[in-house]
Protein backbone atom coordinates (compact mmCIF):
# COMPACT_ATOMS: atom_id res chain seq x y z
CA UNK A 1 0.00 0.00 0.00
CA UNK A 2 2.51 2.50 0.74
CA UNK A 3 4.75 1.74 -2.29
CA UNK A 4 1.61 2.60 -4.21
CA UNK A 5 1.03 5.78 -2.75
CA UNK A 6 4.86 6.42 -2.67
CA UNK A 7 5.13 5.66 -6.85
CA UNK A 8 3.10 8.54 -7.19
CA UNK A 9 5.59 11.17 -5.54
CA UNK A 10 7.70 12.67 -7.75
CA UNK A 11 11.81 12.61 -6.53
CA UNK A 12 13.26 10.41 -4.04
CA UNK A 13 13.74 13.55 -1.67
CA UNK A 14 9.97 13.65 -1.21
CA UNK A 15 9.48 9.89 -1.27
CA UNK A 16 11.79 10.15 1.73
CA UNK A 17 10.42 13.40 3.58
CA UNK A 18 7.24 11.21 3.10
CA UNK A 19 8.10 8.34 4.81
CA UNK A 20 9.09 9.88 7.46
CA UNK A 21 6.17 11.43 8.19
CA UNK A 22 4.65 8.71 8.02
CA UNK A 23 7.16 7.37 10.30
CA UNK A 24 6.17 10.19 12.85
CA UNK A 25 2.34 9.64 12.22
CA UNK A 26 2.83 6.20 13.82
CA UNK A 27 5.11 6.81 16.50
CA UNK A 28 3.52 10.01 17.95
CA UNK A 29 -0.79 9.08 17.24
CA UNK A 30 -1.15 5.61 16.59
CA UNK A 31 1.35 3.18 18.60
CA UNK A 32 0.51 5.47 21.76
CA UNK A 33 -3.14 4.58 21.04
CA UNK A 34 -2.49 0.65 20.51
CA UNK A 35 0.12 -0.25 22.89
CA UNK A 36 -0.18 1.45 26.13
CA UNK A 37 3.04 3.23 24.99
CA UNK A 38 3.89 6.66 26.32
CA UNK A 39 2.69 9.92 24.42
CA UNK A 40 5.55 11.80 22.91
CA UNK A 41 5.97 15.01 23.75
CA UNK A 42 8.92 16.10 21.36
CA UNK A 43 10.36 15.35 18.17
CA UNK A 44 13.82 16.42 17.51
CA UNK A 45 14.74 16.06 13.48
CA UNK A 46 18.30 16.53 12.78
CA UNK A 47 19.86 18.63 9.45
CA UNK A 48 20.51 15.81 6.51
CA UNK A 49 24.21 14.49 5.82
CA UNK A 50 26.16 13.51 2.84
CA UNK A 51 25.00 9.69 2.43
CA UNK A 52 28.54 7.51 1.54
CA UNK A 53 27.18 4.28 1.45
CA UNK A 54 23.31 2.97 1.35
CA UNK A 55 22.09 -0.02 2.94
CA UNK A 56 18.89 -1.99 2.87
CA UNK A 57 17.38 -3.56 5.93
CA UNK A 58 14.26 -5.13 6.23
CA UNK A 59 12.29 -6.91 9.33
CA UNK A 60 9.19 -8.84 8.37
CA UNK A 61 6.78 -12.25 9.76
CA UNK A 62 7.49 -15.03 7.74
CA UNK A 63 3.67 -15.98 7.32
CA UNK A 64 5.55 -20.34 5.35
CA UNK A 65 7.84 -20.34 8.43
CA UNK A 66 6.13 -18.15 11.31
CA UNK A 67 9.38 -17.02 12.29
CA UNK A 68 10.87 -12.97 12.06
CA UNK A 69 13.04 -12.71 8.89
CA UNK A 70 15.44 -9.85 8.86
CA UNK A 71 16.89 -9.18 5.12
CA UNK A 72 19.73 -6.92 4.17
CA UNK A 73 21.31 -5.78 1.11
CA UNK A 74 24.24 -3.25 0.21
CA UNK A 75 22.53 -2.46 -2.93
CA UNK A 76 20.46 -0.51 -0.91
CA UNK A 77 17.70 1.68 -2.19
CA UNK A 78 13.64 1.54 -2.96
CA UNK A 79 14.12 -0.85 -5.69
CA UNK A 80 15.11 -4.06 -3.77
CA UNK A 81 12.91 -6.04 -6.18
CA UNK A 82 15.25 -5.19 -8.62
CA UNK A 83 17.95 -6.83 -6.82
CA UNK A 84 15.80 -9.90 -6.10
CA UNK A 85 15.66 -10.29 -9.44
CA UNK A 86 18.90 -9.21 -10.99
CA UNK A 87 21.29 -10.44 -7.93
CA UNK A 88 19.34 -12.54 -4.99
CA UNK A 89 22.78 -13.32 -3.98
CA UNK A 90 23.61 -9.35 -2.79
CA UNK A 91 20.43 -10.78 -0.50
CA UNK A 92 21.03 -11.81 3.33
CA UNK A 93 18.13 -13.75 4.44
CA UNK A 94 18.21 -14.34 8.68
CA UNK A 95 14.98 -16.43 10.14
CA UNK A 96 14.73 -15.87 13.75
CA UNK A 97 13.02 -18.11 16.37
CA UNK A 98 10.35 -15.96 17.88
CA UNK A 99 10.90 -18.35 21.11
CA UNK A 100 14.82 -18.26 21.10
CA UNK A 101 15.54 -13.84 20.27
CA UNK A 102 18.11 -12.73 17.89
CA UNK A 103 21.74 -14.63 18.63
CA UNK A 104 25.16 -13.47 18.52
CA UNK A 105 25.37 -15.65 15.14
CA UNK A 106 22.43 -14.09 13.20
CA UNK A 107 24.18 -10.40 14.02
CA UNK A 108 28.00 -12.13 12.72
CA UNK A 109 25.50 -13.32 9.61
CA UNK A 110 24.20 -10.02 8.32
CA UNK A 111 27.06 -7.84 9.36
CA UNK A 112 29.76 -9.93 7.48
Amino acid sequence: MIKNILSGVNSFVNRLAFAIVLILIFAIFIYPLFSGGKEVKRVYIEEGCKVARELYLSILVDRTSSKITIMASTEGGTEIEEVAEKTPEKIIKVSIDPATGMLPFHARKLAF
